[in-house]
Order: C-alpha cells, then structure tokens, then sequence
C-alpha cells in the first residue's frame, strides 16, 4: 500500500451516460464544426467562399461513427452538393476526413455530343 501513495490516480471524462463516449448527435455536431473552422480543399473555384454543411448521413460501427456531409455554397446554388465524409472516434476524435465530391454548378445548357458530316 506505501507504494500506492503518491501515484496519482487516473481520471476519466464521462459522459452523462457514464460509458466514457460521445454520443452520435455529438459526434453530428463534431464534424459540422470541423467542417466550418476548417474548410476542406473543394477545388479552386470555392477558394475563399463560404460553404454551408448538413448531415446527409450517419452510421455507428463498433469503434466509430461515421458522418458524411453534404457542402455547398452559402446562399443560392442552383447546382449539386459535394459530399465529406469524417469518421470519428467515440472518444470524440477525428480519425479520417476525406473529400468525395466536390460541388458541382448547375444552369446552363448540357454539352451533347454530335456527329456532324456523315
């Protein structure tokens, strides 16, 4: 016991729910504020514009949580959103974020293809 004095003891954080993780709403809420302090790389057209995210989907695993965003510009977009998707640990950290699609302008008219001279 002598040698028990003096080491400090361990301290854990718990969650309200006494299991020592987030929860996925907070792990929802992680990744939205990752995304908006720092923005991820959707292409030089987007370079200084700020983008708006929502939670398209979430899935729990064993381990981790895994919540893909959509992102688009703020205020009127006419096009299609991109997508990131943020893989977090149930400690709270972030594991992996990736970029899958970038947004995509819509308008304008579609480029056909056309075989002229035949």
């Amino acid at each position: 016991m002598a040698e028990d004095q003096g080491k400090e003891e361990e301290k854990f954080d718990f969650t309200p729910e006494g299991e020592g993780y987030i929860s996925l709403d907070e792990a929802r809420i992680l990744a939205l504020q990752a995304a908006n302090e720092t923005p991820g790389d959707y292409g030089s057209q987007y370079q200084g514009t700020t983008m708006v995210f929502g939670v398209v989907e979430d899935t729990e695993t064993e381990d981790n949580y895994i919540i893909l965003l959509s992102v688009r510009p703020q205020g009127e977009f006419s096009g299609t959103p991109g997508q990131e998707q943020f893989f977090i640990g149930k400690e709270g950290s972030i594991a992996l974020r990736q970029v899958l699609s970038i947004p995509r302008k819509g308008g304008g008219f579609p480029i056909l293809p056309v075989d002229v001279g035949r």
